[in-house]
């Protein structure tokens, strides 16, 4: 039977260590994109105006992964399955093996043998963005990079499938606002935000009166690996994809004028040799996620401005 369309519960995504044949589903995915491109290289010859040879390259498939933060393990964390330690380095090492698994759009889940299967072998992890905001649900988004891709339509890997039962697996549900840990056993955050309690030597966003010192509308956490092909002779795609190191991560939040500090704070003196320190930042949520973002986080700019009101909005 053939399908009058592909929706939301006809597909679904698995990851595995590279090689294994075998994959994790990926849980709360919001969506996935896949893109292939060739790239074609035109050989011209004295004599004639046409094309001597039109060489194709190597393949580049790249792929996005975008879920919300439930409980269940993070895309990052099934794309770096097998590495002997939690460190950026180390996972970056590893290859993972994607699968898209498309099935009826008669089912209500996706079960049963699919119809067709994307399986794309020995993908690295190019690139990673969490966004923690004040409207909707926390995320994550991974993109991969890679040069091969199948589409299988008869003989498929051994993945698991979905049941129409499946639910976070934190208690308290999908993540969102208020699931953002604060107080002084909560997220650390940087002490240049206004209204931000120090302690210790590392910033809280303490809660008094029922009004939080820094009024924190929104996180985004984001790094590019950057990664180069390493190519050798008797071999035509590369061997190796290494990340350039070292890593930038960036960290952008924002929030309202207001709490106990109602502007930014942050002086900037021409003649002062440091205007900066170096801040430690941790975002801790409800469900066992932590980010912790290292010491040695400084503020690269930062932004102050207002809009005024229309009557007729």
């Amino acid at each position: 039977m053939a399908n009058y369309r592909v929706y939301y519960p006809c597909h679904m995504v698995a990851l595995g260590t590279y090689c294994s044949n075998s994959g994790v589903q990926v849980h709360g995915v919001q969506s996935v994109n896949m893109n292939t491109s060739f790239n074609l290289e035109q050989v011209f010859e004295l004599g004639q105006i046409e094309i001597y040879e039109n060489i194709e390259g190597i393949p580049n498939v790249e792929i996005t992964i975008e879920k919300v933060l439930d409980g269940y393990p993070l895309i990052y964390h099934l794309g770096t399955r097998g590495s002997s330690s939690s460190a950026l380095n180390n996972r970056t090492n590893q290859r993972a093996d994607f699968f898209l698994a498309t099935f009826s759009d008669a089912l209500n889940s996706s079960s049963g043998t699919p119809a067709a299967q994307a399986y794309c072998s020995g993908v690295y992890i190019q690139s990673l963005n969490y966004t923690l905001p004040v409207q909707g649900q926390c995320r994550e988004s991974v993109s991969f990079v890679g040069n091969d891709k199948v589409w299988r339509t008869g003989s498929f890997s051994n993945l698991p499938t979905f049941n129409n039962n499946d639910s976070p697996a934190s208690p308290s549900g999908t993540m969102k606002r208020q699931n953002v840990k604060m107080g002084l056993t909560g997220s650390v955050w940087p002490t240049l935000l206004p209204g931000i309690t120090v302690s210790n030597g590392s910033g809280y966003n303490v809660e008094t009166a029922g009004i939080f010192g820094a009024h924190i509308q929104d996180v985004t956490i984001s790094t590019s690996l950057n990664r180069e092909d390493l190519f050798e002779l008797g071999r035509r795609k590369p061997y190796y994809r290494f990340a350039n190191f070292p890593v930038a991560v960036d960290c952008t939040i924002n929030m309202t004028a207001g709490g106990t500090t109602p502007y930014d704070a942050v002086n900037a003196n021409s003649d002062a040799t440091a205007n900066l320190s170096n801040e430690p930042i941790v975002i801790t949520l409800d469900d066992g996620t932590k980010f912790n973002l290292g010491t040695k986080n400084k503020l690269q700019s930062v932004s102050y401005s207002g809009r005024r009101f229309h009557p007729e909005e």
